[in-house]
């Protein structure tokens, strides 16, 4: 017997290969297969960022939240500069990132 039933609606893992332009069609690829997919920017929910150092990030633990600059990763963590000498090592699946990647930063990398 299959969960599935016609009709459901699913997700799938995608990583996202081209930069968004506007409200154009992301060019997004499923590891272990052998084609890639476009699909509106409005029908994808992010489950992972994927960071890098420099980037600003906010993250809540009960009623507080923090936001800081993430200087290093390992793993599934970051290490995140709050300013005034404080800094923290945050779960990367609890931050979520402020400044997302421009056009100009992409092709800077």
């Amino acid at each position: 017997m299959t969960k599935f039933r016609k009709g459901d609606l699913c997700t799938i893992q995608v990583v996202i290969a081209s930069h968004p332009h506007g409200d154009n069609d992301v060019r997004v690829e499923q590891p272990n297969t052998y084609g890639d997919l476009y699909v509106k920017q409005a029908d994808l929910t992010i489950i992972k960022h994927n960071f890098a150092v420099g980037d600003s990030v906010t993250w809540s633990v009960g009623d507080s939240s923090h936001t800081g600059h993430v200087l290093s990763l390992h793993g599934d963590h970051l290490w995140v500069d709050l300013g005034n000498a404080e800094y923290a090592t945050v779960w990367a699946g609890k931050a979520m990132r402020l400044d997302p990647e421009t056009e100009e930063t992409a092709e800077a990398a």
